[in-house]
């Protein structure tokens, strides 16, 4: 979409959404979820459709649209996620033709017979997911060596919190216990073992100090 802003007499800013440069491996689904086509050119909008429920989480296009039930609600958040990738083309397309039905019923948007009108929902949800209306997100992919980099990266928040420190002084903690006790218990064993100094070996029995202390 274009948007030109007078700078001065004959003197145009133009500001576009930017230059996309094709690619071979590019399918019309992509090009048109790019915003590289106007939607209002695009022939039969709603075969797209499954692609942007593919891309949004459930939960985001119900706080859009305030609308529930066009597909089967899973137990868990978990299960829903896991879910996603199984569901074959046949049923993305039913449930992407009741989502559009709903919304159409909801707003009012009908043709001639009360029947819903498709076409123009699909390119208003189009529109919606391209401006940014509908809240969606595509995860980096991960490179060679990212789980190691992780590793690391856990190991270096871990010593900023000192979660490293307190372990090593935990050890010290029960080695320097192992050591008292063991200096406990020899000193214990030398107490008993010790009777005093025998006359053979140049010392004075108890005996002879206890009589000389008696005169």
């Amino acid at each position: 979409m274009w948007q030109y802003i007078t700078l001065m007499k004959r003197i145009y800013l133009i500001d576009c959404p930017g230059c996309v440069p094709p690619s071979m491996t590019d399918t019309p689904e992509d090009i048109l979820l790019r915003g590289v086509v106007r939607t209002e050119n695009v022939e039969h909008p709603a075969q797209y459709i499954p692609a942007v429920l593919k891309r949004c989480a459930t939960r985001h296009l119900e706080r859009t649209y305030e609308i529930k039930g066009w597909e089967e609600k899973p137990t868990s958040t978990a299960e829903e996620e896991e879910n996603r990738p199984t569901k074959t083309d046949k049923v993305r397309t039913e449930e992407s033709l009741r989502f559009l039905e709903m919304i159409a019923r909801k707003s009012g948007r009908l043709i001639k017979g009360g029947e819903a009108d498709i076409d123009g929902i699909a390119k208003q949800v189009i529109n919606d997911f391209l401006r940014g209306k509908i809240p969606w997100y595509v995860a980096p992919p991960k490179t060679e060596g990212a789980e190691d980099a992780e590793e690391e990266k856990a190991k270096g928040r871990d010593a900023k919190l000192g979660l490293t420190g307190k372990k090593r002084k935990a050890e010290e903690e029960a080695e320097a216990e192992d050591e008292t006790f063991a200096d406990e218990g020899d000193d214990s064993s030398a107490d008993e073992e010790f009777a005093g100094f025998d006359d053979g070996e140049g010392g004075v029995s108890l005996v002879a100090e206890e009589e000389e202390v008696k005169a």
